[in-house]
């Protein structure tokens, strides 16, 4: 019938401008803010008072020589250049760095440095220079800290770009300052590094688990081509939904809508694709088992002969069971877009919600359908199964004795 090629055709016409959508996403780190009603009021007194202090968690430098090195002109000269270096790679003002070889901004807004013997005047003064030596030189004097309050919130996604520039700044400093070590630090570091070590693996991981899965069941059916299938059911329609929530939360195409949820976020979380993809497989394998198992037990025990027959009567079937499960697990993840505060709750239940409407009332009822009658005994190879050709095979008939006839 025309219908089983030309479903296939127009659902993967559909889903596939999604599925390359994922691979040039903007991912975003952050994501999980929202707070009670104590943090934004805090939040809004302080920054009434203090609209300098922004972000609140500053992007902390430490540069190290030997012991007693800070006290020299050399070590001052080297901080001036530090701090000129990561002034010049992130563009935060000059105003919001800290050093001891600091003293604010120029009239241009650049850095202004301070030199040693300036220093030392001060130091020997003991008023408030001596006391902030003491919070930002350690004991040996052999390092001390520059601290810059970037003019933004510390864990949004402007701060993955601060934690990648500072690293590049001290990674060129290092270079042309051999006899100083320099390391930068900033607690977002740690969701970048995570997102940095995810990445790397990721992929494969995922590649890993869809080939034990699929080759796991192709063994169980014994049939060799089942991963050739699942990956078109399965692997396909998973990457278009995470190219979905790209559309929705990078792009905005349901800003129309006002629904608060599913308006833009700037990019989809990091971590959302790694949460989703594996609740997704598992899904829609739960629900791909229940379809084909049904088709394969009709057809190994010969009350069908023909695969058609036997995917329409499993479709009607198993349809109402899977139907409501997937209906109850799309209610189950509804909590996270009925709130707005956390965008990442957001993205995860527009995901969820999404990938699961598409396996239950796509791919499913259409898609796996379409592909198992396409496939007809090839879905079997290289095993068989009953047909009308074997059980229509003339029967042998034996003479007997007396004349009879004896049916083999």
């Amino acid at each position: 019938a025309p219908g089983m090629y030309i479903v296939p055709i127009v659902i993967y016409a559909l889903l596939l401008p999604c599925a390359i959508r994922i691979f040039t996403a903007d991912l975003v780190v952050g994501g999980t803010a929202g707070g009670t009603a104590d943090t934004d009021e805090a939040t809004t007194a302080i920054l009434a008072d203090f609209p300098g202090s922004n972000s609140g968690v500053p992007l902390t430098v430490m540069l190290s020589g030997d012991v007693g090195a800070v006290k020299g002109q050399d070590f001052f000269a080297a901080g001036c250049s530090l701090a000129k270096a990561v002034r010049a790679k992130t563009g935060i003002d000059a105003g919001s760095f800290r050093g001891v070889m600091l003293q604010g901004a120029t009239n241009e807004g650049e850095v202004n440095c301070l030199q040693w013997s300036d220093a030392e005047a001060s130091l020997q003064q003991a008023g408030l220079y001596d006391w902030a030596w003491g919070q930002s030189v350690n004991s040996g004097n052999s390092s001390t800290l520059l601290t810059v309050t970037p003019p933004f919130d510390a864990f949004s996604d402007k701060a993955k770009g601060l934690v990648d520039q500072a690293r590049e700044a001290v990674d060129e400093f290092s270079k042309l300052n051999t006899g100083f070590a320099a390391v930068s630090y900033h607690p977002m570091s740690i969701e970048v590094d995570a997102e940095e070590l995810t990445a790397g693996r990721f992929v494969w991981v995922v590649v890993g688990t869809v080939i034990v899965v699929f080759a796991v069941i192709a063994a169980r059916y014994r049939a060799a081509l089942i991963p050739i299938k699942l990956f078109f059911t399965i692997a396909l329609p998973i990457i278009a939904v995470e190219g979905m929530s790209v559309y929705v939360f990078q792009d905005g195409i349901l800003n129309w809508t006002g629904i608060p949820s599913l308006q833009s976020s700037g990019g989809l979380v990091w971590i959302n694709p790694v949460a989703t993809t594996f609740m997704l497989i598992g899904f829609a394998l739960d629900y791909d088992i229940f379809l084909f198992s049904r088709i394969y037990s009709d057809r190994k025990s010969g009350a069908f002969l023909d695969d058609e027959a036997a995917i329409v009567n499993a479709v009607a079937a198993t349809g109402p069971v899977i139907t409501t499960a997937g209906v109850i697990m799309c209610l189950s993840f509804s909590g996270m877009i009925v709130q707005h505060t956390n965008p990442f709750l957001s993205q995860l239940g527009f995901t969820m919600i999404f990938g699961i409407l598409v396996d239950t009332f796509v791919v499913r009822t259409l898609l796996v359908p379409a592909f198992l009658s396409m496939a007809g005994r090839f879905n079997w190879w290289p095993g068989s199964m009953p047909s009308k050709e074997g059980s229509e095979q003339p029967r042998a008939v034996q003479m007997t004795e007396g004349g009879g006839q004896l049916v083999a």
